[in-house]
């Protein structure tokens, strides 16, 4: 079996944009996929 094991990076002193209730009325009370960017990726998707 093929494990991959993933780096989850998080700031120490995060706020949150909106509350878990804002984001799942976001939504519709569905999420397909949320992935954290790297400011060098965000910049390659959205020049």
């Amino acid at each position: 079996m093929n494990e991959t094991n993933t780096k989850r990076t998080e700031p120490e002193d995060f706020e949150p944009v909106m509350t878990e209730l804002e984001l799942a009325r976001l939504g519709g009370g569905h999420v397909a996929y949320i992935k954290v960017l790297s400011p060098d990726e965000a910049r390659e998707m959205f020049p």
